[in-house]
């Protein structure tokens, strides 16, 4: 469920979620449509959660 405001809309992510292995769907609450703009702290946050231990094992690969 995506919210702003008083309104509220349903966001079906699942069929893409389970077409790709590994994925994962995450809601930004109280964001609108540009959740970077809303809140770029929180939208950073979630990037870097997903980026980060990647970019971890990549050290070790290109050093």
């Amino acid at each position: 469920m995506k919210t702003r405001g008083q309104d509220s809309v349903e966001i079906n992510s699942e069929p893409s979620v389970e077409r790709i292995p590994g994925a994962n769907a995450r809601t930004v609450p109280g964001v609108g449509h540009v959740p970077m703009y809303d809140d770029p702290g929180r939208v950073t946050a979630n990037i870097l959660g997903v980026t980060g231990p990647v970019d971890a094992a990549a050290q070790g690969v290109f050093t």
